[in-house]
Parts: structure tokens; sequence; C-alpha cells
């Protein structure tokens, strides 16, 4: 059980320095229980050695380890003996590779999902991940919030937090960005009742607004290609987009051929214009590994590197993509055609139009061709009248 949830952490620190004080007394007031000391390991295997140990010392039985009257304190005597024991120290995680923040680029937006497994213990993990990346977006899953928690008990310093809750036993996803960008929250594209999708247009300068999504996919739901399809049906044609998640779909070559889910997933993808962009393992445990947690994009050429990365506090790994920042050299130049109205009056435009003959107008029994005739007889007057004329502009001047 862990100390520093039941007593808080300065109560767990009191309680563990009066047991070790207690232990170290008994210890060193009996030779009997003195032993050599034994490489670290594992508590529950410390245990197990010291029960051996001292059965084939003496003890008839293992329970009598327990009961003989020299051990008052099984549990410090336990704790005594192995070795570094933290108050709390955490998950253990299978892949101990620390965190390269050094991946993350100044220029570009870069896009960042993890799957917390309740929100609100991680988010001190969650401060220094936005400190140390200056993320544009950090997409979060199984947040495990209800309306009881204010958005200030959740807040990023610098960020602006986009969230839906489903309530604090599962489910949830929100969306942290940072404040100096511009955004417009989607509501248009949530269907009521769907407490694991957030949509924001992203809005930057001089550019096409960005779809922004964050979707929490929970096992519980086996009708993911027809949610897919109700999604794909309600995004705006030709938008750049980037929705990150948890799907819980493996797909992993192993699984793209032993999951007709997954195969069915990634045509749906392939036919909406979308890939995945992450390759490797998201979750890993000692026995299994899987590739679950996405980030999909129609628009791979404005994508300039994207991975997995452990964290420490979850048994998800971090994914993350970065867009590429596309920025106008200064005083480069456009050229855009305008017509010029400086001989244009508007009794001369009458005065040319009834002078024209609109018999191959008013006489065609086909009105695509009648409509194409006078296309051209206007055109042909409105060049007479208001010639077209290149212009030379500038996009940027500002440093």
């Amino acid at each position: 059980m862990d100390m520093a949830a039941l007593f808080g952490k300065q109560s767990a620190i009191i309680y563990t320095i009066i047991i070790l004080s207690l232990s170290l007394r008994l210890f060193f007031s009996n030779d009997s229980l003195r032993a050599p000391p034994v490489p670290p390991c594992k508590l529950s295997n410390y245990i197990k050695w010291t029960v051996s140990r001292d059965y084939t010392a003496g003890w008839s039985t293992p329970t009598q380890l327990h009961s003989n009257h020299n051990i008052q304190y099984p549990l410090n005597y336990a704790l005594i003996r192995s070795g570094d024991v933290h108050v709390n120290p955490g998950p253990r995680m299978s892949n101990t590779t620390p965190a390269d923040f050094s991946l993350f680029p100044k220029k570009g937006l870069n896009f960042l999902h993890v799957n917390t497994r309740s929100l609100i213990p991680k988010l001190s993990n969650l401060k220094v991940i936005a400190q140390q990346t200056n993320a544009a977006v950090i997409a979060i899953t199984e947040t495990m919030l209800d309306s009881s928690v204010t958005d200030n008990e959740i807040g990023i310093d610098n960020y602006n937090v986009l969230r839906c809750d489903r309530n604090r036993n599962g489910g949830g996803a929100c969306l942290y960005i940072r404040s100096d960008l511009a955004f417009n929250l989607r509501n248009d594209l949530m269907s009521e009742g769907d407490n694991e999708v957030v949509w924001c247009d992203l809005l930057l300068p001089k550019s096409k607004p960005i779809l922004l999504g964050v979707i929490y996919r929970s096992q519980i739901f086996t009708d993911v290609i027809t949610r897919l399809d109700k999604i794909f049906n309600t995004l705006p044609l030709e938008q750049e987009t980037y929705i990150l998640g948890d799907f819980n779909i493996c797909t992993l070559e192993e699984s793209v051929h032993n999951s007709s889910t997954t195969r069915s997933y990634l045509n749906r993808l392939s036919g909406a214009g979308f890939e995945n962009v992450i390759k490797e393992p998201t979750r890993v445990t000692e026995t299994t590994e899987s590739c679950i947690d996405h980030i999909l994009c129609n628009n791979l050429d404005k994508v300039f590197q994207c991975g997995v990365m452990p964290t420490g506090f979850s048994d998800h790994f971090l994914v993350y993509c970065t867009r590429k920042s596309v920025r106008v050299p200064l005083n480069s130049q456009n050229i855009i055609r305008i017509r010029s109205m400086k001989q244009y009056s508007v009794e001369s435009f009458r005065n040319m139009l009834s002078n024209c003959d609109w018999s191959t107008v008013l006489n065609c029994e086909c009105v695509n061709t009648a409509w194409i005739n006078f296309k051209i007889i206007l055109t042909n007057v409105l060049d007479q009248i208001a010639p077209e004329r290149d212009v030379r502009i500038k996009i940027r001047t500002e440093p």
C-alpha cells in the first residue's frame, strides 16, 4: 500500500523514520538477527530469500519467522534488509531510456499525446513536459475527470485547456493549447453524449486553419469503423487535420495480418486520406507490445518528424509529431491581375452593351451554349472598357 497516498508525503516520511529507528534498535540488540549484506533486489524476492535463509538456519517453518519472539516487527525487518527503499517509487517502466527533449526543435509546431490513466496525479509530470518541449498542443486521453474538477486544478502555465469529461472512473479527453496560439472550439464536430472527443481549429497567421482533435476509443466500443465513418463524414474536406489519441487498435505488422478490425481500420483511414504516422510500439509490457496510440494526418508533406518517448509516469509512451513551420521570405513579391478602371464609366459601359449583337444568346436553344456566348460578349466589353493588367504586391514587409 502506498504510504504517501494514505498519510501524505510528510507523514509517510516521519512514519518511515520511526519504523527504521525501531528496526535498527532491534537489529543491533540481537546478534541472531544480523545478516551479511546481499545485492539489492525486489522487496518480495528479498522476503522470500530471508524466509528461505532463516528457515535453513533453524526455524522449522517459514511462518515462524513472524511468530518468533525476537521479531516483533516483521515488516520493518523486511524493510531494513531490502536495500534502497523509497516512499513512493512510482510505476516500474520496462523501457528506462530517459526522455530526450532535444528532439523537439524551437521551430515548428510540436503536437504531443499521452494516455495518462488519470490526469491529476500526473499533472506535475505534464508541466515538466510542457516546459521542456514548448509543445503547441498536448493531447491527453483517459483524464478521469468530472465536473467537480475545475480548469484551475488541472491548469498548466501558458496553456489553455479544452476538455470533455466522462467520470472519475475512466475515459475523458482534453487538449492543452499554448496560450500564444489562437483557436476556435469546434462543437459542431462533436456528437451529443460523446465524452471522449475534443475538436478545435488552430488559427495561424496568414495560414488556413488547422483542425486538431483528440479521441479516446474505449475497448467497450466495438463499432469502431462506424464511429470512424461518422467522424470522417463530418470533417471539412481538404482541411489540414491532425487526430491524436488512444484508439485501442494495434497497427503493428503482426496485428495487420491477424486482426480484421485492424485491416478495416487502416482501409478506412486510407480511404479518407489519412495515415497513422506512429509506427513503433506505444505500450510495452513484460510479455506484449502494441501500437495503440496514434497520430492521424492527411498531409504528410508538412510533418517534419514523429516518434514515441517513454514518460515514466504512464504505461503508455508519449507520441509526438512536429509540423513544419512554413515562413514566407521577407520582401518577396506576388503578382496578381486586376482590371484598370481609369477608362470606365457607367454610361460608356451601357452604350457598349447596347451596341453588341445578342442574337447568339437570345436565339440559342441550348442554355449552356447561350451562357457561353453571353460570357464571351460580356468579357469582350470589359476588356475594352476595363482592360486587365498585372500588379506586383509584397507578401510580408515586417521583420
